[in-house]
C-alpha cells in the first residue's frame, strides 16, 4: 500500500499518545516529528508536523494563549465531540469557535497541509517496492522460544534453581542418612529405604516448580494472543528448554547421594541412575503441567495439593510397599499404569544387581549372596538381562510423551479462543482456531 511504502522510505515510526501520556508532557510532545490527529468516528483532523498543526488550528480557532500546552489544546479540539452537540470550544480573547469532527476534516482536506500529504503519498507509488519481509518459520519460532526460555530459567531462580538446590540438599541429607551402607543382608532394610529416597526426592522436588509454571502459562497465553507463536510451538519449546535444568537437578541429587551412601560403586550404574532420576523428574513435570490445566482457574495452590495426592498414588502402586502379586486382582493391574513402578524396578535392579552381599548364619557361617538373589525377595521383577533395565527408561520416555500430549490437548482447549474476535461464525471460528493454533 502507499502508506506502507511511504513509511518504509520515510522511516516512519508510530507513537500512540493519550491525554495522560505523551500529550500531557509538553517536553515529550515537542520532540515528535509528525502527528496524526483523529476526531470522533475516525475523521482525519490533521496530519503533519507539530508547528504545522499549531499554525493550522490557530487559523481555525484563533491564536493559542501564551504559555498554553499545545498538546492539551490540540487533543481537546479533536476529542470534545458528542453525538448530540458536535462542537469544539476553545476560549481565546472572549471568542468561541465551534467545529464538528467532520468539519475539522473538511477544513484539513482543503488546506495546504493536506495537499502536501497527498503529494507525499502519491510519490510513494513511484518508489521501488518495499522488500518483502521473510516471516520466521515454525522451526525458527521454536528455536527463538527455546533460547528465550533458557535465559529466563537462568535468570529466574524460582523456575529451576530452587529445585536444583532442594535436590542437592536432599542428596546430602539422604546420603548422610545412609552413609557408607554395609553390603550385608542385615542392612537390606536400609538399602530399600535408600532406594525409596531415589524415587521420592525427584518426584516431590519437581512440585516446587508449579507456581512458576502457572506464571509461565499466563505469559504463554499472552504471547499466543499476540500471535507470537502457536500452542504447539510453545509446548515444544518449553519441553526442550526445561530438559537441561531437569538434568542438572537430577545430577545435583544423585551425585552426593550415590557416593556418600556407597550403595553401588559402578560408574555405569551412576550414569544410569542419573538418567533414571532425570526421566522421573521429566515425568513429574509433565504431570504437574497437566494438573495445572485440570484444576479450576489454573490455581497454583490447588495444583500443588492435587500433585501431592497424585504423587502419593504413584508410590502406592509402584510395588514398593506391596508387590503386584500381593494386590487384589482388581487393583494389581494399576501397577503397570504408573510410571514410578518402572522407575522403582529399574533402580532396584541397577543399584542392587551386580553387588555381592554377605549373610551371616546362626552358627557364624558367612555366605555370599548375589544381588540377583537379594532382588528375588525385594523386587517384584528381577531382570536376568543387564540391558532390560534400560527398557524402563524408554517406557518413562513414553509416559512423558503421553502426559505432554494430554497437557497439549487441555492447554489448547483453554487457550485457543483467547485473543480471537467474538463475532466469528461458530463454524468458521472453530476451523480457524484449529488451523492457526495447532
Amino acid at each position: 500500500s502507499a502508506l506502507r511504502r511511504w513509511g518504509y522510505h520515510k522511516r516512519l515510526n508510530l507513537c500512540h499518545a493519550t491525554d495522560h501520556g505523551v500529550w500531557g508532557a509538553i517536553q515529550v510532545f515537542l520532540i515528535l516529528d509528525d502527528i496524526v490527529l483523529l476526531g470522533s468516528h475516525g475523521f482525519l483532523a490533521f496530519s503533519g508536523s507539530i508547528q504545522a498543526a499549531k499554525n493550522h488550528f490557530e487559523d481555525l480557532l484563533g491564536e493559542f494563549p501564551s504559555g498554553a500546552n499545545v498538546a492539551d489544546i490540540l487533543i481537546e479540539a479533536v476529542s470534545n465531540d458528542t453525538e448530540h452537540s458536535p462542537a469544539v470550544r476553545v476560549q481565546n480573547q472572549q471568542r468561541e469557535s465551534r467545529y464538528s469532527s467532520a468539519a475539522l476534516s473538511e477544513k484539513f482536506n482543503a488546506s495546504a497541509y493536506a495537499l502536501a500529504l497527498a503529494k507525499s503519498l502519491s510519490e510513494a507509488f513511484e518508489q521501488e517496492e518495499v522488500p518483502s519481509v521473510a516471516h520466521p518459520s515454525a522451526g525458527q519460532r521454536v528455536q527463538t522460544l527455546v533460547s528465550k526460555m533458557i535465559v529466563y530459567y537462568y535468570r529466574d531462580p524460582s523456575a529451576y534453581w530452587y529445585q536444583i538446590l532442594v535436590c542437592f540438599l536432599c542428596g546430602l541429607f539422604s546420603g548422610s542418612l545412609y552413609f557408607q551402607l554395609d553390603r550385608t543382608t542385615d542392612m537390606l532394610l536400609e538399602v530399600s529405604g535408600a532406594v525409596f529416597f531415589v524415587i521420592w526426592v525427584p518426584m516431590y522436588a519437581t512440585i516446587v516448580n508449579i507456581p512458576a509454571q502457572c506464571q509461565e502459562r499466563r505469559e504463554a497465553q499472552q504471547g499466543f494472543c499476540n500471535d507470537q507463536y502457536t500452542i504447539t510451538q510453545w509446548c515444544a519449546a518449553q519441553f526442550v528448554a526445561s530438559l537441561p535444568y531437569q538434568l542438572m537437578a537430577a545430577a545435583a541429587f544423585m551425585t552426593p547421594f550415590f557416593w556418600l551412601s556407597s550403595i553401588n560403586d559402578g560408574g555405569t550404574q551412576f550414569a544410569y541412575q542419573v538418567l533414571m532420576t532425570w526421566m522421573l523428574m521429566t515425568v513429574m513435570s509433565a504431570t504437574d503441567l497437566l494438573l495445572i490445566e485440570l484444576v479450576p482457574d489454573a490455581n497454583a495452590m490447588l495444583a500443588v495439593t492435587v500433585a501431592v495426592m497424585v504423587t502419593a498414588t504413584y508410590f502406592l502402586y509402584a510395588g514398593f510397599f506391596l508387590h503386584a502379586s500381593e494386590m487384589p486382582a482388581y487393583l494389581g493391574w494399576l501397577v503397570w499404569t504408573v510410571p514410578t513402578s518402572y522407575g522403582f524396578s529399574g533402580s532396584l535392579n541397577n543399584l542392587i544387581g551386580g553387588n555381592t552381599y554377605l549373610s551371616t548364619l546362626g552358627d557364624g557361617t558367612v555366605l555370599q549372596l548375589s544381588g540377583e538373589n537379594v532382588l528375588d525377595n525385594l523386587a517384584s521383577t528381577t531382570y536376568t538381562n543387564e540391558c532390560r533395565k534400560w527398557v524402563d527408561i524408554v517406557i518413562l520416555v513414553g509416559f512423558v510423551g503421553a502426559l505432554r500430549s494430554i497437557h497439549w490437548i487441555f492447554f489448547w482447549k483453554h487457550t485457543r479462543s483467547l485473543g480471537r474476535p467474538l463475532t466469528f461464525p461458530k463454524a468458521t471460528f472453530d476451523k480457524d482456531c484449529c488451523r492457526d493454533t495447532c
